[in-house]
């Protein structure tokens, strides 16, 4: 397993990162990513616009829009975001089949390892959760020969970014329980910031990823077709106005 850390690492560059990776490597890779350097909003790919982000305030704060290359709900990410990503052959854990239910039991299970000793952590749908309040949201993508699963730690985050989604339609119970005023989320800066250090210190060291340091020249000056800024301000503005004939 090779391990790439990065610090306040832009999420495009992130993410064209892990799709090369995905599609042009044939290792195995663990990637950490202690935050982003400016808020921004990362849709999946199937993702509509005016379902999930406020866009008028998007507009007014001008916060970039991405669309990655995977499925999973649209966050709000900066620099108190921690990003873990693994992406994997097939082949590479011994009887896991490589479809999405499989590969978020498997991951549960393993953080499950990094999370012992604190109490409630599950995967809740899709998320993971300490009893019923979300502190990680997850998304994957899988192709011929490959998996990809990245998933987005709140260390901390701002309540005013939370402004700038809309609770999806169909969004687990325990989101809509608390839709009101974001209750489902969990601050993660002290108490269970400890956690999440010590879940990247625990990652590190497992034995079933025993990490080989590499270092690797990467380019990325070439955007794969789905790895790109979803809107430019002025197509969300004529998107904005025609909301106004719905």
């Amino acid at each position: 397993m090779n391990l790439i850390r990065t610090g306040a690492f832009p999420i495009l560059r992130q993410l064209y990162l892990e799709e090369r990776l995905l599609r042009t490597s044939s290792n195995n890779w663990c990637l950490i990513n202690d935050g982003t350097s400016h808020p921004n909003l990362v849709m999946g790919v199937s993702g509509i616009p005016v379902e999930l982000i406020n866009i008028d305030l998007v507009l007014q704060d001008q916060i970039p829009i991405i669309r990655r290359f995977t499925g999973g709900g649209t966050v709000i990410v900066d620099d108190g975001t921690i990003f873990v990503t693994f992406i994997c052959n097939k082949d590479a854990i011994p009887g896991l089949q490589p479809y999405p239910r499989p590969i978020m039991s498997w991951t549960g299970q393993f953080y499950e390892k990094v999370f012992q000793g604190f109490a409630g952590f599950h995967l809740c749908e899709n998320d993971y959760a300490f009893e019923n309040r979300k502190f990680g949201g997850n998304a994957l993508s899988i192709t011929k020969n490959r998996w990809i699963h990245h998933t987005s730690f709140l260390w901390d985050y701002d309540g005013k970014n939370m402004e700038y989604l809309k609770i999806p339609k169909r969004a687990p119970e325990f989101r809509l329980v608390w839709s009101f005023n974001f209750g489902f989320i969990e601050h993660l800066n002290g108490w269970f910031g400890i956690c999440l250090h010590k879940a990247k210190v625990r990652i590190l060291v497992n034995p079933k990823f025993r990490a080989e340091l590499r270092l690797i020249p990467i380019g990325l000056e070439q955007a794969f077709p789905f790895e790109q800024f979803l809107l430019n301000f002025q197509n969300l503005t004529k998107l904005q106005n025609s909301l106004w004939f719905d």
